[in-house]
């Protein structure tokens, strides 16, 4: 088949104009074509047009219910459990396992979806003397680490615990079917750390935290745990004793819902979603926090904030987005804008003795390593 060539575009008239006084001006005019008269209203006309349009309700406020949802009613929905867990990260998983375990009923709540919570940010490791990689390290060790990272403001007690039972935890993670990074002998991996005297983070590449809360979650659903979520509490329902449940709604439909349980657990993370620059996402607001306050808990170490120490800040798409400590473990270094290695001048007084004190310092120790 030939195709035929495309038709000859029209070329448009040339007109050069002369006005008096000025140089030409030129113009492009299409083809002779009947000009449309104008379409002048005078005010008349324009009352009469006004009087006759039709006025259009409102537009009724978007409906965010999904197609196919139950319409909403008045009289909220009611889940009840034994035990209720607020929050669907690493501490809220292992609390609802906890809880199934011993025979409870669990329903375990978050603001968002399963598997969204901020342990899947946790990319260097987990902390624990395990031995593998420093054969010296001990709990005590991990302890003083701890303690001194801590300016001797930590709780004692809850550090203690802390390190005594890191160990048992990732052997706990890995016979749930976590996969570690290895030794050559087979044991599980471990790393340094900013602020650890030995090498004892346990790691999967740099995704730790994915694996934690993947190995949880599954460990969770085989324990028959009910999931709720994008449920958002507003209100915890106490009598003067203890609280008996909480109030709340779906995101999703606006729909009420009522929880009775026995107990409550809180484990719905930071405010750092209160800050311009964080890496946090837009469930952590601090509503936990709120939820406790109002039903008559003291809150206690308010000022202690916790937040991700390096993160980046250009180009705005990605503002906010989390660097991984282990980059400072594997040897990276902080530089300001003029290229000065600034941290120097805020080493703590009483661990001076235990780092460089200059580049040059910091690099013959290196070489001779």
């Amino acid at each position: 088949m030939q195709l035929s060539p495309p038709p000859r575009r029209r070329s448009p008239r040339l007109l050069l104009l002369l006005e008096a006084g000025e140089g030409p001006v030129l113009a492009l005019a299409a083809p002779h074509q009947p000009q449309s008269p104008s379409h002048g209203v005078g005010l008349g006309q324009l009352h009469l047009r006004l009087a006759r349009r039709r006025l259009r309700p409102p537009p009724r406020a978007r409906d965010p219910r999904r197609p196919g949802d139950p319409p909403v009613s008045d009289a909220p929905e009611r889940y009840e459990q034994d035990v209720l867990v607020f929050g669907a990260g690493g501490a809220g998983l292992r609390a609802a396992i906890e809880a199934a375990e011993r025979g409870a009923s669990v329903g375990l709540v978050c603001k968002s979806l399963l598997g969204k919570a901020h342990t899947g940010m946790a990319e260097g490791g987990v902390a624990a003397a395990l031995g593998h990689v420093a054969a010296d390290d001990s709990w005590q060790i991990h302890f003083r680490d701890t303690m001194v990272g801590g300016k001797l403001l930590n709780n004692p007690r809850m550090a203690e615990l802390h390190a005594k039972e890191a160990p048992d935890r990732v052997r706990e993670l890995e016979l749930w079917g976590a996969v570690f990074d290895r030794t050559r002998d087979g044991r599980i991996l471990q790393r340094p750390f900013g602020g650890h005297t030995h090498p004892r983070l346990a790691h999967v590449g740099d995704r730790t935290g994915l694996e934690m809360i993947r190995t949880l979650q599954d460990r969770a659903v085989a324990a028959g745990i009910k999931v709720y979520m994008e449920c958002t509490i507003t209100h915890l329902l106490s009598r003067p004793d203890r609280v008996r449940g909480a109030f709340g709604y779906w995101r999703t439909t606006g729909q009420t819902v009522l929880f009775p349980a026995k107990a409550i657990v809180l484990a719905t993370g930071g405010i750092g979603r209160a800050y311009q620059v964080t890496s946090n996402s837009w469930e952590y607001s601090g509503d936990g926090q709120a939820l406790a306050y109002l039903a008559g808990a003291e809150l206690i170490d308010m000022e202690f904030v916790q937040f991700h120490p390096t993160g980046m800040v250009w180009p705005p798409g990605v503002r906010g987005l989390l660097v991984t400590e282990a980059v400072r473990g594997e040897g990276g270094i902080l530089r300001n804008k003029d290229g000065e290695r600034f941290m120097w001048k805020y080493l703590p007084e009483d661990r001076r003795n235990e780092y460089a004190a200059t580049d040059e310092e910091a690099s013959r120790w290196v070489t001779a390593q």
